[in-house]
């Protein structure tokens, strides 16, 4: 049903409006190794790219879909009572945020996204009931301070970057965290002996909608992440299909 936790149709749209004319061109990406990602302002997957208010919130909706439900795993997958505040990279309009500080309400909540997300997020908060309990900050995570915490979520973004630019988003996370804070990562990631044929089509996938996105090994986070200055990673299954990894500073 509609605004319960469970419902995907959110989801469901948004393949339909996207996803499907963009696999559609699977040949054509496989000839030529290009992303097939359609023209945002005619209903492309690439939401960063959305400049029509209304296909952003239709995008936005999609996403929430998995986030409600990622976000009741994370709020039991992690000991946030040793924690005082988090900050959702790239939280869109801070469903996930919301969902965390429902369950944990002592926390102090951010989203860090690009400043165009700002209405949509005032908008979703407050009809949730949470206005002023989440913070929105506008930037690019890439070229702007990223707002300090205790936690920093990274959820659905490493995927969308080569392996350079993930190294150096987590060497910039790793300045925001706080000391004994810790960053949170989940993604599809692949398994470590590449046997799980469903995140290697969710890999393929990532190639078809971005320039250089690809989902990655759990092994391969956990040596970026080691680079960066973080210590003692951890992995666990997410919703049977995600990968949660943590790692402390």
């Amino acid at each position: 049903m509609p605004g319960t936790a469970t419902y995907l149709g959110g989801f469901v749209e948004l393949t339909n409006e996207t996803l499907y004319g963009t696999w559609g061109r699977l040949t054509e990406a496989l000839t030529t190794g290009a992303p097939q990602h359609l023209d945002p302002d005619k209903g492309g997957f690439v939401g960063d790219r959305h400049k029509d208010p209304e296909k952003m919130k239709r995008f936005f909706a999609g996403l929430d879909a998995y986030s409600d439900r990622m976000g009741v795993e994370i709020a039991r997958a992690v000991d946030w009572s040793r924690h005082a505040s988090f900050t959702d990279l790239g939280g869109a309009r801070g469903n996930l945020a919301a969902v965390l500080v429902k369950e944990h309400p002592h926390l102090t909540a951010g989203v860090f996204d690009l400043e165009r997300t700002r209405p949509l997020f005032t908008e979703h908060t407050t009809r949730l009931g949470l206005d002023g309990r989440v913070a929105f900050t506008g930037g690019d995570f890439f070229t702007d301070d990223i707002p300090k915490a205790d936690v920093i979520v990274l959820g659905h973004i490493l995927h969308g970057f080569d392996t350079d630019r993930r190294r150096e988003l987590l060497n910039r996370v790793f300045a925001a965290v706080n000391p004994g804070g810790r960053v949170l990562v989940y993604d599809r990631m692949i398994d470590d002996e590449r046997r799980d044929p469903e995140r290697l089509l969710s890999s393929l996938h990532m190639r078809l909608v971005s320039q250089d996105g690809s989902e990655y090994r759990v092994g391969d986070l956990r040596t970026w992440l080691a680079g960066a200055g973080f210590a003692d990673s951890t992995a666990q299954p997410l919703l049977g299909t995600h990968t949660l990894v943590t790692a402390v500073r």
